[in-house]
């Protein structure tokens, strides 16, 4: 309904997606792009954003980015080698669509690029979600009305626990850093194979599978292998969880209240 609102005001809505969505259905336009290459694209719009001066103005008008950035700039030599020409043919939408998509979003009175779970889970998606930041950013659409603005959480974390730390202490065996008092999950297999003081001879894994979740599977696996007491709660025998001396099904989401 939001979507639709935006279009009854004379907004528009435009759509960057490989299938027609139900979104879709309801845009103002929609772009086929080849599936992964969203990377592209996005790369290929903030090129354009910087040659098009668009970030120039925006910072001229707007130096919110600066403060909360200082390191913005250099992005533009990032982009520099990805025109919209040459990434037409891999992505599949034309150059002067893409030009076209960067001057009307860069000169709308608001506007903001948006994008999660389809372009997180492909080739480079942390990169694109880190795309699509940097975009809002030095088009001056951060933190603004009408753009991208920081949400009122319903748990503030960090204004009731402060900004965190790194490093106070690190992992026995491969001496890496916590963060917030949480060792890198890379550490986890050493800290359970090497035998000497700490560790590790037990183990819980609530709604996981690290064996495939993790990198280098294959030794955590061979780790878990090696606990003396592992439990798991999971509704099924998963690679991870066929280690597990007991495992405990939880209730269905049908069956219990749900607060993220």
């Amino acid at each position: 309904q939001k979507l639709k609102d935006i279009k009854a005001r004379d907004g528009k809505v435009v759509v960057i997606d490989p299938r027609r969505t139900e979104t879709a259905d309801i845009a103002s336009e929609h772009h086929f792009i080849r599936p992964a290459t969203d990377v592209l694209l996005l790369l290929a719009m903030l090129n354009e954003i910087y040659l098009q001066g668009y970030a120039d103005k925006a910072r001229a008008k707007n130096n919110r980015a600066a403060a909360l950035a200082p390191e913005i700039e250099r992005l533009a030599d990032f982009a520099k080698d990805y025109s919209a020409e040459s990434v037409a043919d891999i992505t599949g939408i034309a150059a002067s669509e893409i030009k076209r998509l960067v001057k009307e979003f860069c000169e709308a009175e608001s506007s903001v690029c948006y994008g999660r779970m389809g372009v997180s889970v492909q080739a480079f998606g942390l990169l694109s979600q880190y795309l699509i930041m940097v975009i809002n950013i030095v088009t001056g659409r951060l933190d603004e009305m009408g753009g991208l603005m920081f949400p009122n959480p319903a748990v503030d974390v960090v204004n009731n626990s402060g900004p965190g730390y790194l490093g106070k202490r690190h992992s026995r065996v491969s001496n890496l850093p916590d963060f917030n008092g949480d060792y890198p999950v890379v550490a986890m297999a050493d800290e359970m194979l090497v035998e000497g003081a700490g560790q590790l001879k037990g183990f819980m894994t609530v709604a996981g599978n690290p064996v495939l979740s993790t990198p280098n599977g294959e030794k955590l696996d061979e780790a878990f292998a090696s606990l003396d007491f592992m439990v798991v709660i999971d509704y099924f025998v998963t690679e991870t969880s066929r280690h597990a001396d007991i495992i405990l099904p939880p209730v269905s989401p049908l069956e219990r209240d749900h607060y993220d």
